[in-house]
């Protein structure tokens, strides 16, 4: 009875991520950035099945890179980033519209992150 009580709470929570992480990725996804919108930070989830060179960036409504977040080889696995609203001189953004774009090989994905103040 403690058992499936724990399970079904808040350690049965933690249980359930911990075995999530723990599976190794059979696909590329890029998350869906959370919380969305943000005012302050934004975490990206995004999983690699193999070890890959990754690129996450961030775009305006231009079309126009503000912010490389990853780039470089990263390993199997799933990673997290987070995402200050901030250029890549460290100029905090105008509220908008932002993709984030995330290339692993072939694989592209693109999610859109909206910005408030």
């Amino acid at each position: 009875f403690l058992f499936a009580e724990a399970f079904g709470g808040p350690l049965g929570k933690l249980l359930e991520l911990a075995e999530e992480m723990l599976v190794l990725p059979t696909a590329y996804e890029l998350g869906v950035p959370y919380p969305n919108p943000f005012n302050s930070e934004v975490a990206v989830r995004y999983t690699l099945p193999a070890e890959s060179a990754v690129e996450l960036v961030v775009y305006n409504e231009l079309g126009q890179v503000v912010r490389r977040l990853v780039e470089g080889h990263q390993q199997t696995g799933h990673h997290r980033v987070v995402w200050d609203g901030r250029d890549k001189e460290g100029c905090r953004l105008a509220t908008g519209m932002y993709l984030v774009r995330m290339q692993a090989g072939e694989f592209r994905q693109v999610r859109k992150v909206a910005f408030v103040k």
